[in-house]
């Protein structure tokens, strides 16, 4: 073999490695797309409940509608505790 087709084969070989390589990545790659798409469905899936729970509820009144009333109680509490007197007797409860 001349010096020409020695580079020639030492070329080849060397793609043939490089393209090997490419091709191992690239099945890695495509595995981890397939877990993350099935990741995504998963959470999709999940914001989709948790979305109909906050709005809709889940028989019961919505979350949304329940933490409003639980803000207005306490809206109520703290208007009610600013009106009585300051006395010893309010502190000692």
């Amino acid at each position: 073999m001349t010096a020409k087709e020695d580079e020639i084969t030492e070329f080849v070989s060397e793609f043939s490695l490089m393209m090997q390589g490419f091709m191992e990545d690239h099945d890695s790659f495509d595995e981890t797309l397939i877990r993350l798409e099935e990741q995504f469905l998963a959470v999709r899936d999940d914001v989709e409940i948790l979305t109909k729970v906050v709005r809709d509820g889940n028989g019961q009144t919505p979350l949304l509608t329940r933490m409003v009333i639980l803000e207005e109680k306490i809206d109520k509490q703290e208007l009610s505790q600013k009106r009585q007197p300051i006395t010893i007797k309010n502190y000692l409860k």
